[in-house]
């Protein structure tokens, strides 16, 4: 198990992936055409995965501009099981809802430990890093992400409240150092 840049060499696996619904964070899962667009133009969506650039609108109407980040995908005996995004500098959205760091496991490898793997491995490589700590967010009701978190350290500072959701995020934070 291992975590890699994205590569072309995953490609068959990571198209299966998308079919069964895998998707990271608030994004939605892609619908046919957008999965035939992406395997149609592999190349340059994965040049496009860490260097968007733009705004986030969000609920509220308020605009953030997006920050770069770093994506990585956890190999399993050439398979592809998910990805993991850590984002360095963070604006005021991601300090409110998103945090450093977002991941997601394809559906079919759910529920196996994966995403506490690959979260610990992306934070045993940051500890050589300038980070001293990371800030994680989550719903509460999602009981899988809010075990991988306390898995790896996290320590709860709280739920906040935000006018544009109806339900708090719950926010940890890792320590690096």
């Amino acid at each position: 198990m291992k975590l890699v840049k994205p590569t072309s060499e995953y490609k068959a696996s990571y198209i299966e992936a998308l079919k069964e619904g895998f998707y990271v964070g608030v994004q939605s899962d892609k619908t046919p055409s957008e999965i035939e667009r992406i395997n149609q133009n592999f190349e340059q969506y994965l040049e496009e995965m860490d260097n968007s650039t733009g705004k986030i609108i969000c609920e509220d109407g308020k605009e953030y501009d997006i920050v770069p980040q770093s994506t990585y995908w956890l190999i399993d005996n050439n398979i592809f099981i998910g990805s993991i995004s850590l984002r360095k500098k963070l604006n005021q959205f991601l300090v409110n809802f998103g945090g450093n760091i977002g991941y997601g496991v394809r559906p079919s490898m759910q529920k196996k430990g994966y995403a506490s793997k690959m979260l610990g491995l992306l934070l045993q490589d940051l500890k050589s890093s300038k980070l001293k700590e990371v800030l994680l967010t989550c719903s509460p009701k999602n009981i899988g992400s809010n075990k991988v978190i306390q898995n790896n350290g996290g320590e709860f500072l709280g739920a906040k409240d935000l006018e544009w959701r109806e339900e708090p995020t719950n926010h940890y934070k890792i320590k690096l150092k």
